[in-house]
């Protein structure tokens, strides 16, 4: 860089001409051996020598072999992205222009210094104090890469940074680097020209991943490094809300079955995944917080005074997979299940088992980390369906099989089939051979009147038991114990005129017969048996 300075200084002072021309004439000659590798390890310009001599002007319209060269080059200093193709379009335009007034930075850094050399030490020509030059910046900003710019950007010299970035910073010069680091994979997120505490994370994981002091800023080195290609990408990708594939599905797949995610894997990364990862993130900052108690308990810090700074903490939480995450989630030391838990445990373990007993559909309730009653009785189902001791302790038989593909997910305990025909609701239960067979209710109702029948089909009632008095806005009546089955279609008891007043004689004389507007109406006993038995994912068949 001294030495690129140098030369400007000599041209502002002998030519009265910009550093461009000296620098293209110097490098007149130099191998296109010396040229550091692109990212991808093919080199820019295989059979050229990088002088003037060798280059011609390219603009808009050219095509080739040079104007590919220059297209890697663009892409590898973050102001071009996509493919090079070797046509010179409007996106190459625009990179070029970009490059062009960074170029025009260099000049005016050099003469700003060499105003600054002649104030200090003096001049024939120059004031005595407040020096400054009368000269400006001579590269044009007009998209064309004429022989000389495309002699000084090929050069393995070329300054490709001017100044360190750090958290806060704004601009062109954040916006080339977060290319960089996305093509790289560190980015989360997309390059947006501001210097926040994602592209801080980005460029501290690549720290971590190339050996170096991880602070989190882009230096002027640390940049070099990125645009001269000789950065190491991650050993896992960076994943993020929108991402879709095969890697989101292998990712999806293990956070469900490890209890961090409830849903169907699907390769889209979308909401639950989200939850999913934050979840994880949730999981490792408890270690990361035992960690500290543990180190802080062992140099003699009683209890009682350890606090833990929130700033100390490794791992954020916000939703996405970075790679570091990625590597410890994947490692084999991760433990896959946790130790021994039964009722009174509490914590981001138990969290994690209630996850799990959630989306096999044992548990119904929120993961609060209490090993209460309701987590005992589902891991007694869980082992039951599973054919094993039901004692309702997470021994590591259990919890072998929890976090296993092969756990078998909870039969519901009914099926509830409705009979237009004869305006009944049969309630079925599981026989001897785990099939529905057993009739143990039988309830009158009033399904749907013509004009509003209510539709035939089997569905699951995915969301099951709604609200205790549940208003309908549109015929100006209150009903209890509302259970979805497939949208607006419920279960419900007689209506009443208002919530808590006396029921509609009238909608108690037409059970049995057809007088609803598409729900099925019950006896508010019937009615309340469904809602508090029934949970989410019972199958209702209506024929």
């Amino acid at each position: 860089m001294k030495r690129i300075y140098a030369l400007m200084a000599i041209a502002l002072c002998l030519a009265l001409t910009l550093p461009l021309t000296v620098w293209a004439q110097q490098y007149a000659g130099s191998s296109a051996e010396a040229l550091e590798p692109s990212i991808d390890q093919e080199r820019l310009l295989p059979d050229a020598i990088v002088s003037t001599t060798d280059w011609e002007e390219l603009a808009v319209g050219s095509k080739g072999d040079q104007v590919k060269a220059l297209q890697k080059k663009l892409i590898l200093l973050g102001y071009l992205t996509g493919a090079a193709d070797g046509q010179y379009g409007t996106a190459t335009t625009e990179a070029v222009k970009a490059l062009e007034q960074y170029v025009r930075w260099l000049e005016q850094d050099e003469i700003d210094a060499n105003a600054t050399i002649t104030a200090t030490f003096g001049s024939a020509e120059a004031p005595e104090s407040g020096a400054t030059s009368s000269q400006t910046p001579s590269t044009q900003v007009d998209g064309i890469a004429d022989a000389k710019l495309l002699a000084f950007v090929m050069d393995e010299e070329f300054p490709s940074a001017r100044v360190d970035l750090k958290s806060g910073d704004k601009g062109d010069a954040v916006t080339r680097f977060q290319r960089r680091l996305a093509a790289l994979g560190y980015l989360i997120g997309s390059p947006d020209g501001s210097y926040g505490s994602s592209t801080q994370l980005g460029v501290w994981l690549l720290e971590y991943y190339n050996g170096l002091e991880q602070t989190g800023a882009a230096t002027v080195d640390l940049q070099k490094i990125v645009f001269a290609g000789n950065a190491k990408p991650p050993a896992n990708p960076m994943l993020q809300p929108g991402s879709t594939g095969d890697d989101i599905r292998k990712l999806q797949e293990r956070l469900r079955v490890l209890g961090f995610m409830i849903g169907a894997p699907d390769g889209s990364y979308g909401p639950a995944t989200v939850r999913g990862i934050e979840n994880l993130q949730t999981y490792f900052r408890a270690q990361e917080r035992e960690a500290l108690i543990a180190e802080a308990m062992a140099s003699g810090t009683p209890a009682a005074n350890i606090k833990i700074d929130e700033n100390s903490f490794r791992t954020p939480i916000n939703g996405v997979a970075d790679p570091l995450l990625m590597d410890k989630f994947y490692a084999e030391e991760f433990s896959k299940i946790p130790g021994t838990l039964s009722k009174g445990a509490s914590g981001e373990e138990v969290k994690r088992v209630q996850r799990r007993l959630y989306d096999l559909e044992y548990l119904f309730t929120s993961a609060d980390g209490a090993y209460g009653g309701g987590t005992e009785r589902a891991i007694k189902d869980f082992q039951k369906r599973n054919g094993l001791s039901q004692t309702g302790i997470a021994d590591q038989t259990a919890l072998e099989k929890l976090f296993s593909d092969s756990a078998r997910k909870a039969l519901r305990p009914y099926l509830l089939k409705v009979s237009i025909a004869k305006q009944r609701v049969y309630v079925y239960g599981l026989d001897a051979n785990e099939e529905y067979t057993a009739l143990l209710k039988t309830m009158k109702c009033s399904t749907g009147l013509p004009e509003t029948p209510t539709p035939q089909g089997t569905y699951q009632a995915t969301t099951g038991p709604g609200a205790r008095w549940h208003y309908f806005k549109k015929y100006f009546v209150w009903a209890q114990y509302a259970y979805y089955i497939q949208g607006d279609y419920l279960f419900h008891s007689v209506l009443y005129p208002e919530k808590g007043g006396k029921v509609m004689k009238s909608s108690v004389r037409n059970l049995g017969r057809k007088a609803s507007h598409g729900c099925v109406r019950l006896t508010v006993e019937n009615a309340k048996w469904i809602y508090q038995n029934c949970p989410p994912g019972t199958t209702v068949v209506i024929y």
